[in-house]
């Protein structure tokens, strides 16, 4: 079809076509595309580093996603995917780690989230 529309000096492979086409609407929509990402480091009330502390993202607009902290506390989700798009965006960040108490805050969308979180120890009941 594509074959009749062009001079045959000007033929066009459908296939090349609708790649090229794919190609520039992904491009289009990343360029587009919010993203939100979180990173940051887990410290003490004293300023150590937490090392394997759980870091989750949630929340009803995010994918669920956990990691733990690096030997310098450290951790980056580097792009938080969204399962919904339903105002308000809503994104959670939440820190836990045995002793301390749980950290929990909500995330900003369409941003880079960088953020030192200090744990503090959760007191003997």
């Amino acid at each position: 079809m594509l074959e009749k529309a062009f001079p045959e000096s000007v033929a066009v492979n459908p296939q090349k076509l609708f790649l090229l086409l794919a190609i520039i609407a992904c491009l289009f929509l990343a360029a587009c595309y919010p993203v939100t990402r979180s990173k940051g480091v887990v410290k003490d009330e004293q300023g150590q580093a937490i090392v394997e502390a759980t870091v989750k993202i949630g929340g009803k607009s995010a994918k669920p996603e956990a990691l733990k902290t690096e030997i310098d506390g450290s951790f980056d989700f580097d792009t938080v995917e969204l399962i919904s798009h339903q105002h308000p965006i809503e994104i959670e960040l939440t820190v836990e780690k045995e002793g301390f108490e749980k950290f929990s805050k909500p995330l900003k969308f369409n941003t880079d989230n960088r953020d030192e979180i200090v744990l503090k120890r959760a007191t003997a009941e």
